[in-house]
């Protein structure tokens, strides 16, 4: 994703937003594209997603999303299976168990994209101070990136769990 692209898809967003995300989406659309993905579903988008044409999850009526679901109730109203999950700092604000959630992404995609803030991140006003992957899955991804800026440092996580 070229950032002129991101910033046309989150230019309803304040500047700082855009300037401070666009790092870890571009890191997670590096990933996408590496793959072949026809079918995406995206959580937590706020509209700007990684993907051509993704369904998306959210908890907010307002995005207009594919499915509207707090992601800490499971199971997800999800029916089809995709290609590719992606939640770009989702997971923090989940109080589900992060386990039994990955067991519905496993359901539901062949790929999943996950970033999170780092385990300990203690200035985050969120459920959770940062994730790990284990807190996900035994399953080590098959590939950890790392951004940081001024204002967000993320992790992304990528596993194939076909």
């Amino acid at each position: 994703m070229k950032k002129e692209e991101f910033k046309k898809k989150a230019s309803t967003y304040h500047k700082k937003w855009q300037d401070e995300r666009y790092a870890y989406h571009k890191a997670a659309s590096d990933i996408a594209k590496t793959l072949n993905i026809k079918t995406s579903l995206e959580a937590g988008t706020r509209k700007v997603t990684i993907c051509e044409n993704s369904d998306t999850i959210d908890i907010e009526s307002k995005v207009n999303p594919t499915y509207l679901h707090d992601l800490s109730i499971l199971p997800y109203p999800v029916t089809k299976k995709y290609d590719l999950f992606v939640a770009l700092r989702v997971f923090h604000h989940v109080k589900a168990d992060l386990k039994e959630c990955f067991k519905e992404l496993e359901r539901i995609a062949d790929n999943i994209i996950i970033a999170v803030p780092p385990k300990g991140s203690n200035h985050l006003k969120t459920y959770r101070k940062g994730v790990h992957w284990s807190e996900f899955t035994d399953r080590p991804p098959h590939i950890i990136e790392h951004t940081k800026t001024k204002t967000y440092e993320t992790i992304i996580y990528y596993w194939n769990v076909r």
